[in-house]
């Protein structure tokens, strides 16, 4: 006997409810962007600079260095603007591991100029070594996952049907392990797919330039359904207390039975986001514009994360019933 299912809208509604009930849960994002927003810089434009120098040594086609020195300039623009403090928000130049919440972590070069102007030099802390940025940046990014962890085991409370099985700083120390695990997977399968696919495109782009755009274009749609496919793994974590691979197949089963309603979700989810974000960007004019845009985005981007909680459960527990039934 089929359940009926909780709709796209009504998961919105719901978990915006649920935050509204729990505003305190809102602190942890809260307390990253000010920190992002009011602390110290770290930069590491200096090893960006490096990089944009050996591809200018580099011998192109007359074709191809007009978009050669496009990338350059884009990257010199980053350089100088990226905060390594960033992967406390599991966040580094707009890729982003865990959903928090958050608005100073990274943004475009102009609105960075600023800050940085207001922030003052004594708070720019400048790492030119490789070396002392890959370990540094590791430890955040461990310890951004912690942070993560704990956000997104608040709002799973909030929604959970039942009571959790272990106390509350177990819970998070647990998902803890199991994010950085699922990262660790993540990060080694596309660096071991990922230099084969590089060399694929290259002979390829040697072959006919046409051949190195589809197989780029095959790549590109592979990734975009293993990330639809992954979709709700650290909700699985955090809410089910799955393990890495147990949250893996039951994201893919949800989303491969729901697969236009997750659409739904994630297509919804991402124009409320990008519509807040014009009006954040109007308001940070000023110290209370800042105040506020950074208040309203972890609203707003607490309230989805607890929807997304909210459609994953409602969708696993249809899924169960059926294979229940069926039996």
């Amino acid at each position: 006997m089929n359940r009926p299912k909780l709709s796209v809208l009504n998961a919105l509604g719901l978990g915006y409810e649920a935050v509204v009930r729990a505003l305190w849960v809102l602190l942890v994002p809260l307390g990253l962007d000010f920190f992002f927003w009011l602390g110290p810089h770290i930069s590491i434009h200096t090893l960006f600079e490096r990089l944009i120098v050996a591809m200018g040594q580099t011998a192109l086609d007359p074709d191809l260095q007009q978009s050669w020195d496009e990338v350059r300039r884009f990257l010199s623009e980053v350089g100088n603007n990226v905060n390594l403090l960033s992967l406390l928000a599991t966040d580094f130049i707009g890729i982003r591991l865990l959903p928090i919440p958050t608005l100073k972590a990274f943004e475009l070069p102009q609105s960075s100029e600023q800050e940085l102007a207001q922030v003052g030099q004594a708070n720019l802390i400048v790492i030119d070594s490789a070396a002392q940025a890959f370990v540094i940046g590791s430890g955040l990014l461990v310890l951004g996952l912690l942070v993560g962890s704990l956000f997104l085991t608040l709002i799973a409370d909030r929604v959970r049907i039942g009571e959790a099985r272990r106390s509350l700083p177990r819970r998070v120390v647990y998902n803890w392990l199991r994010l950085a695990l699922f990262a660790v997977m993540l990060f080694a399968f596309y660096f071991f797919v990922g230099v084969p696919f590089m060399l694929a495109v290259t002979i390829a782009s040697l072959i006919h330039v046409a051949l190195g755009f589809l197989v780029i274009l095959a790549g590109w749609t592979v990734t975009f359904w293993l990330l639809v496919l992954l979709s709700f793994v650290v909700y699985a974590i955090a809410l089910r207390e799955d393990g890495v691979l147990l949250a893996i197949w039951h994201s893919a089963n949800v989303v491969r039975r729901n697969l236009l309603s997750t659409f739904g979700l994630v297509l919804l989810s991402n124009l409320i986001v990008a519509g807040t974000a014009v009006i954040w960007q109007s308001v940070e004019v000023s110290w209370l514009g800042n105040v506020l845009a950074i208040v309203g985005n972890a609203f707003v981007g607490s309230g989805l994360v607890a929807a997304s909680f909210l459609f994953y459960q409602d969708r696993y527990e249809a899924w169960q019933v059926l294979g229940v039934s069926t039996k």
